[in-house]
């Protein structure tokens, strides 16, 4: 009875809920070309188109985890704009916890045009600088594409109260 008892406390409770906060770097070249890169094949993600991005570290604050995922898996220098914006709250189930995550996207730059980028091993197996007039047969599911609109329009067309 002692153990069953000790492997309940070691057990998950059903109702445990995880949090995750997520970052995004809608990046833009010189021209407006937005960076689009594809998940590796062995990933979980497999052959999902998205955008660089990433968790946060425990203490990390968003700004400084959007820049040190964009580094690892591209090895960009970009510069953030001040503007952040977040992306809708998803619900994931996985037993046996139900993960709940909410993206901050950021909007950045790089100098040049299409700047070559260093994939970070075993997470992406391409990448691309898509113009925006292909974004929408880029890959990108459409709730990215809708980020990346608003990206868009963000940084192409600031609002004095932005």
């Amino acid at each position: 009875m002692r153990i069953l008892k000790r492997i309940r406390n070691w057990l998950p409770d059903p109702d445990i809920h995880r949090y995750h906060i997520v970052v995004s770097a809608i990046i833009f070249d010189d021209r407006g070309n937005v960076l689009v890169m594809e998940r590796d094949p062995d990933d979980p993600g497999a052959s999902i188109f998205e955008v660089p991005g990433g968790g946060i570290d425990p203490l990390e604050l968003t700004r400084d985890a959007v820049a040190r995922e964009v580094d690892e898996e591209t090895g960009l220098k970009v510069s953030f704009h001040e503007t952040f914006f977040e992306g809708a709250p998803t619900q994931i189930r996985r037993f046996p916890f139900t993960e709940y995550r909410r993206v901050f996207n950021f909007v950045g730059s790089v100098e040049g045009v299409k700047p070559k980028v260093r994939l970070e091993s075993g997470a992406h197996v391409d990448c691309q600088w898509v113009p925006k007039h292909k974004i929408r047969s880029s890959g990108l599911p459409d709730y990215k594409l809708r980020y990346v609109e608003k990206a868009y329009a963000i940084f192409y067309n600031p609002h004095p109260m932005n």
